[in-house]
């Protein structure tokens, strides 16, 4: 399994840093998933191969992470009209009916090549060998992080979410986690719906992840920062830098 990454930070990009997305490739196959797509994450994608065997996985409905899922979704469209798409995209989306933005995403009209679901913490998908499950995050609408489990790999993503340490039984053992680090801890003043770098690298070691990949940061301010907070706490931290690859495998003697 191969992750990408496609943007880092939020709520706005900016420079080289685009808003989240993480793109999974399945070495044994050409399926692919994408977790989130939020704002400008598409100019690192390589069309029209990335959208062929593409399923989204949206964590929640909160425009920094589904902001591109337009472009993504007019680009099936044409791609598929000039004959070079072949598979309709798929795309899951938490079961939020009451919200505004749910329905817009489901209503999208003749233009594009999907098909779209929902899901919530119950759904178990699989998805050509490759196993998603969900946990409902603290957060200030219906959030969800996600396992990918491949065979012996797995990889977890926190999405949005607040300190809650029973999440850690949710990503135990992971090769890779993914988790968000809005703030730095002299930033947090009780806020209950987003982590710091500390909380974050706190929930790696209790989780006891291979490595931890911090991300959805602040745009102003220097990834290292992060870096240097969560380090302190668990010590194969890096922070997302878009276009780095990564590549997933478990070797057993």
């Amino acid at each position: 399994m191969i992750l990408k990454i496609l943007g880092s930070v939020s709520p706005y990009s900016k420079g080289d840093n685009n808003c989240v997305g993480y793109l999974t490739y399945d070495t044994d196959n050409n399926q692919k998933i994408l977790l989130d797509c939020g704002n400008g994450i598409t100019s690192l994608m390589k069309f029209p191969n990335d959208l062929e065997d593409l399923t989204i996985i949206i964590s929640h409905l909160h425009k920094d992470h589904y902001a591109d899922l337009s472009a993504i979704a007019y680009a099936s469209y044409v791609y598929h009209n000039l004959s070079l798409l072949n598979s309709k995209i798929k795309v899951y989306i938490p079961n939020s009916k009451d919200l505004e933005d749910y329905h817009y995403l489901i209503n999208y009209g003749t233009e594009n090549y999907m098909d779209f679901y929902v899901y919530d913490e119950k759904t178990n998908l699989n998805i050509n060998g490759m196993n998603v499950s969900f946990y409902q995050t603290q957060h200030n609408i219906k959030t969800f992080a996600m396992n990918i489990i491949k065979g012996n790999i797995k990889l977890s993503y926190s999405a949005d979410t607040g300190f809650d340490e029973t999440i850690s039984l949710f990503f135990q053992n992971a090769d890779i986690l993914i988790c968000e680090s809005s703030f730095l801890k002299h930033q947090k003043n009780g806020n209950m719906n987003h982590l710091s770098a500390e909380e974050a690298a706190m929930i790696a070691k209790k989780s006891n992840v291979k490595k931890l990949i911090l991300s959805h940061f602040w745009p102003e301010i220097n990834k290292l920062s992060y870096f240097n907070e969560a380090k302190n706490i668990f010590k194969n931290v890096e922070v997302a830098s878009e276009n780095k690859e990564y590549i997933l495998k478990r070797v057993y003697k």
